[in-house]
This record gives structure tokens, sequence and C-alpha cells, in this order.
């Protein structure tokens, strides 16, 4: 790709990927006709802005893909916006990390210890009606925003579920629906999966408990549907059972109505197996149960 091919490019990518309320120019160092290309990122409604020279980005350009070289300045830029504006508390949410494969220094940040995960926090910095971001708070983040643990905590409870709807959906249907917005589902697959769904439907027993899996509208943030009480309570309520919650991945967990028949020593040694079988997503290793009567959360026994 020409210089001037890539220069065109990188903005037109940038330009899509940073929304509509951020201006991408390309002008000359100093205004000097002569002068290196130098791009910048402008945020209208503040004014922050960050720069780039072309030539530099041009040699990256030889071993970064443009979509990862673009959606890396996209990154930089957003922290910078992060850190000059103040936090918008409508925006600020949790969810819940796996503590040992967490990539970070835990001491750097605000969070809550939740079993063997950790609860932290994000806010939204939105850039169009369908470009955003998720960007984590840190330490010198809340203090400058003059926010406290326990400010953050009660920000995130009532804004993470009003952002991304917790939902429980019959686990034939999640799959399916999975499948289906999955452009490299097999097709034979698809009607395999589909023909055992409608056997199911129509040959269980009435007494046959089905499975449910927790998750939010958003995979990225579906392991925070286990810290939504008020929709665990009313699902227990509803079917009348405590309910069993069996770690997935952190994209969300699958609930099992509570039966005495369940085996649950045959229960944590399938758990134990699957989530040995590939550790990439873990959430947790622990099985909950969530109890109806004393309406909480607690680890299986």
């Amino acid at each position: 790709m020409t210089y001037e091919d890539f220069k065109n490019k990188l903005a037109e990518t940038l330009s899509k990927k940073m929304g509509d309320q951020c201006i991408i120019l390309i002008a000359p160092e100093g205004n000097d006709p002569q002068g290196e290309d130098i791009l910048h990122i402008i945020h209208k409604a503040s004014g922050v802005s960050q720069c780039c020279r072309i030539s530099f980005a041009y040699k990256q350009a030889n071993v970064i893909p443009m979509d990862i070289l673009t959606e890396a300045m996209r990154h930089s830029f957003l922290i910078i916006l992060q850190t000059e504006l103040p936090l918008d508390e409508s925006q600020i949410i949790y969810r819940p990390v796996n503590r040992n494969t967490f990539g970070g220094p835990l001491e750097t940040l605000p969070h809550l210890p939740f079993y063997d995960m950790e609860i932290l926090f994000y806010t939204a910095i939105e850039l169009s009606d369908h470009v955003s971001c998720h960007l984590i708070i840190d330490n010198d983040l809340m203090k400058k925003n003059h926010l406290t643990l326990e400010k953050l905590t009660d920000l995130a409870k009532r804004n993470t579920f009003r952002l991304y709807p917790s939902e429980l959906r019959e686990l034939g249907d999640y799959y399916l629906q999975s499948l289906l917005k999955d452009p490299n589902t097999d097709k034979q697959e698809l009607l395999s999966v589909l023909f055992t769904k409608i056997m199911m439907d129509e040959t269980a027993p009435r007494d046959y408990q089905k499975q449910y899996v927790l998750t939010c509208d958003t995979a990225d943030y579906g392991g925070a549907a286990i810290l939504n009480s008020a929709l665990l309570q009313e699902f227990a309520d509803k079917l009348n059972r405590d309910l069993l919650i069996l770690p997935v991945s952190s994209s969300g967990f699958v609930i099992w109505p509570k039966e005495e028949s369940i085996s649950i020593p045959a229960l944590k040694a399938f758990i134990h197996n699957f989530l040995n079988h590939d550790k990439s997503d873990l959430l947790t290793e622990l099985i909950f149960c969530y109890d109806r009567k004393l309406q909480k959360l607690e680890v299986l026994k």
C-alpha cells in the first residue's frame, strides 16, 4: 500500500471506529505545507485531542494489520479521554473477574472480593449511538472524581443491570440462538440441534426440569448476572425451588432447579472435569446455590 493510500485508509478506518463525537484530521506539522503529516483525533465536546505522526503509523503497518493498529490508537485515545473528562456516574458498572487469571495488578484498582473472584468497576464512554468502549476504573481515577469504593459499588448496582439487563433463557433456546448468530455455524449442526430441541419439547416428561442460561444481553458482562440477586429471587420464587448455579464461562452460568434426586458429588465431579477441559475463559470453579427462603447466594457444600 502506498503512503497516500495508507493515509486515507487510516483516516477512514479511525473515523468509523471513533464515532460521530470525534473528528479525525490530518494536517501538516506546524501548518507548514512541507511539514510532516500529523493525524489528530479530537473529541468534539471537550476538545481533548491526541496526535500521531503518519510516518510512524505507516512503518507499523508493515507488521501490524490496519484493524489492530487503529484499534490500538482508539484505545489509547479513550484512555486519555477517560482521564481528562469527569466520569459519567450513570455509566459506572461492575463485573466479576477470575482472581487468578486477571492480567493486572489488583492493588491499583478498586475491587471487592467475591468468593474466588474479584468485582472490578468500569465506565462506558459513548462515542455514538453504536460505538462505545468500556474502560476499567483505577484508584487514581476514583480519587480524581472524588469517589469511594462504597460509592462506586452503589452506582454500579444501580447502573449495571439497567444498561445490561440480565436474562434467563432455556438452555436449548440459548444454544440455538447462539448458532444462528454465528456465521460459521455448520448447517448440519444447526439442523441437528433444532431437531433435538423439538424432540425434547415434545417428548420430555411433565416433571422434567429444564436448564437455563443466566447471562446479560452483552456477553462480555454476562458473568455479572450472578450479582443480580433480584432476578435470582424472582426466578426461584417462580419455580418454587432453590437454584443450582453452575459455572460455564465468563459469559454466564447454567441454572438447574435444585432437586433431591440430583447427586451433588456427581455434579461437582462433572463440573470439575468440564472446567479442566478448557480454562481459557474461566470465571470461577465454584458451584453456587441460591437459597429461596434465605434469599442468599452460597457456595454449594
